[in-house]
């Protein structure tokens, strides 16, 4: 019975956790909270299969120096749930119902995507252009390349091994100054692994995104963007 009540509570727990139901999905979000709910707001969208969890370290600096943060995870990964396959018109329309039902219509908010968030954030901002004060874009393009078709196998189930995939997203100073992130990062892609259907999530992502092109409607994204992409990046030449 006690076993039984613990399971509970933690059931418990986890359904009190903030979710957005909306069509065949259940949209799991996070927020990181200043003592002043009316501070500047950043909404982190991540990339392919990367959750919340990979802003922990980020979103606690920004708190500290008096930004609130909000994140979700999208469709196919994390805390999230969905049915049916993955589109990337309703994983754009998941950032707007999630502003909506966190209340933050009114605050001043900007936007920051990572890779595959970034399409998504600009998708959304060509959508929604009065929503956002700026953009930020993070190792992203505006239209789908040929090396985000390619498969690079399953993910191995050794933490030492995932370090070793992750760091080519990373450049060589990266990876000496933030050793202990990007190991945080292998530990939470390790746990998904082991978890159920991770493949398959991951591969709906993937053909989500195939074949998309932003270029048309580029131009309606007017607010102020910053685009952050190194030489060193070995993932977007």
């Amino acid at each position: 019975m006690a076993l039984f009540h613990v399971c509970l509570i933690v059931k418990q727990w986890e359904m009190s956790l903030p979710h957005v139901k909306v069509h065949n999905a259940n949209i799991f979000y996070k927020t990181w909270e200043t003592s002043n709910r009316n501070a500047p707001w950043l909404y982190l969208v991540n990339g392919h299969t990367r959750s919340h969890a990979d802003f922990n370290f980020f979103a606690k600096f920004l708190v500290e120096n008096g930004i609130n943060v909000i994140s979700h995870d999208n469709r196919g990964c994390g805390q999230t749930t969905n049915t049916g396959p993955i589109d990337l018109n309703e994983m754009t329309l998941d950032i707007k119902s999630v502003v909506d039902v966190a209340e933050l219509q009114s605050n001043r908010i900007s936007i920051l995507g990572l890779s595959m968030g970034g399409v998504l954030a600009q998708k959304f901002c060509a959508a929604y252009p009065g929503l956002f004060e700026k953009l930020v874009l993070i190792s992203t393009c505006p239209k789908a390349q040929p090396w985000m078709m390619k498969y690079e196998g399953l993910w191995p189930n050794d933490i030492n091994q995932i370090v070793l995939r992750l760091n080519k997203y990373f450049s060589r100073t990266f990876q000496e100054k933030n050793a202990i992130l990007i190991k945080a990062m292998a530990k939470n892609v390790l746990e998904q692994v082991e978890r159920n259907n991770f493949i398959a999530k991951a591969e709906d992502q993937r053909l989500a995104m195939k074949g998309f092109d932003l270029t048309p409607i580029l131009a309606k994204i007017t607010l102020p963007t910053l685009i952050v992409h190194g030489d060193e990046d070995e993932v977007i030449e």
